[in-house]
């Protein structure tokens, strides 16, 4: 470790840190994408589904929220490299190891969204959905005049947690290699034989904080949109 603050290191290599960054947004709004359409999918079977689909999907909904970031990560990522090779022969050599990391993330995030898309749904008053049945409105219509309007104010603020939860979980991508802003910083730390550790991750946790306080302000001004 050196012995003082090196602001100008930080400085000197700002541009390969923040085109870390746009890797991690990269695979960040890919899974948070892929996560939310599935998790609004998990949501209908829970909210609409039989018994034994609410049933199974609770549990797998319980499992997934149960395992950390980090062994998510590694099941998704080893696992699909032996379940390639076995199936198909595929050697791990050049394995796409971002799809794999978007798919761990997205896993994680179709959970929390699932849970977040239902309690939207019952947050809104039954009686305007059996308002609507009695007008004749249709699925669709019931749908995007009553459920999204009022769900928007339920969803809102928890999309604003999903996707800070979200960025958290990149910051353990670099563990497989890829090169997001962990994974650059790390790469820079290394490059200095670990001389620079302290300066290299203050310099993350203030890039991962200035996105955070963008990503609250847009959701709290969104928040205040649909509030009535």
């Amino acid at each position: 470790m050196t012995e003082s603050f090196d602001t100008g290191f930080i400085i000197s290599h700002l541009d390969k840190l923040f085109s870390g960054l746009l890797i991690t947004f990269r695979i960040m709004l890919t899974a948070l994408i892929t996560g939310w359409m599935f998790g609004l999918l998990g949501a209908i079977g829970k909210i609409y589904g039989s018994f034994k689909i609410k049933k199974a999907l609770d549990i797998l909904t319980d499992i997934i929220r149960g395992i950390p970031t980090i062994v998510m990560i590694f099941l998704v990522y080893f696992g699909g490299l032996s379940l390639r090779k076995s199936l198909f022969g595929i050697s791990p050599a050049g394995a796409n190891k971002e799809l794999f990391a978007m798919t761990a993330l997205a896993i994680e995030i179709s959970a929390q969204a699932s849970e977040m898309f239902k309690s939207a749904y019952w947050s809104i008053d039954r009686g305007q959905i059996d308002a609507a049945k009695s007008l004749g409105l249709g699925a669709p219509k019931t749908f995007r005049y009553i459920l999204i309007p009022q769900g928007l104010r339920v969803i809102i603020p928890n999309m604003g947690n999903s996707i800070l939860m979200a960025m958290q979980g990149t910051s353990l991508l670099f563990t497989l290699g890829i090169m997001d802003l962990m994974g650059r910083a790390y790469q820079i730390d290394i490059g200095v034989s670990f001389s620079k550790s302290f300066e290299m991750y203050v310099a993350c946790a203030l890039i991962y904080w200035l996105v955070a306080i963008v990503v609250d302000a847009l959701f709290h001004r969104l928040g205040r949109l649909f509030k009535w």
